[in-house]
């Protein structure tokens, strides 16, 4: 509805078959309380929340089928907190953190079986820490140090009996000193 020309109140926008597309809520033209988006079949696509015409709390994405697909927390307009994303099953594909819209902290992905695929973390876009990669059963198979985004130290990779592969170290991206590879 309008109030002198101004969304105010409940707001729809439909498809041309006359199902809703979008269903939002306005108080003097600013974004308040809700906004929703339908499939075209009239299941929930997404829920996001404002206030004052920002993003607030968490914005719901699903698929066609009701399973949430992604799960974004905001805070005052900015993406704040730990971010999923799951695969159309409903085991979670990625969580990763945000801190003022920028990937910092807990990175994770997963195959979809739900085992865990990588485990590392971020400092503001950058990889840095330890990160470690897992095959789909659960074996360690890739372990490196990172620093500001490259590899930066040792990094180990193993053969599915748990035995080194290979143990090489890098400095700023590059491999230096001495490399190993290994036989089984």
């Amino acid at each position: 509805s309008f109030t002198k020309g101004i969304k105010d109140g409940e707001t729809f926008i439909y498809y041309e078959d006359g199902n809703i597309q979008q269903r939002a809520h306005f108080s003097k033209g600013v974004l308040t309380d809700s906004l929703k988006d339908y499939y075209p079949g009239g299941k929930i696509k997404s829920i996001s929340y404002f206030k004052e015409g920002q993003l607030e709390g968490t914005v719901l994405e699903y698929y066609v089928n009701g399973i949430v697909r992604k799960e974004l927390p905001y805070s005052a307009g900015t993406l704040n907190g730990i971010n999923k994303e799951y695969y159309n099953n409903g085991k979670l594909m990625v969580e990763a953190g945000y801190a003022n819209g920028v990937l910092n902290g807990v990175f994770n992905t997963y195959y979809p079986n739900g085992q865990v695929k990588t485990v590392s973390n971020n400092s503001r876009k950058l990889r840095d820490g330890v990160s470690r990669t897992y095959n789909e059963t659960g074996d360690l198979i890739l372990e490196s140090q990172y620093k500001n985004g490259r590899q930066d130290g040792e990094s180990k990779s193993y053969f599915p009996s748990g035995a080194v592969k290979n143990d090489f170290q890098f400095r700023g991206g590059f491999r230096v000193g001495e490399n190993i590879s290994y036989y089984e």
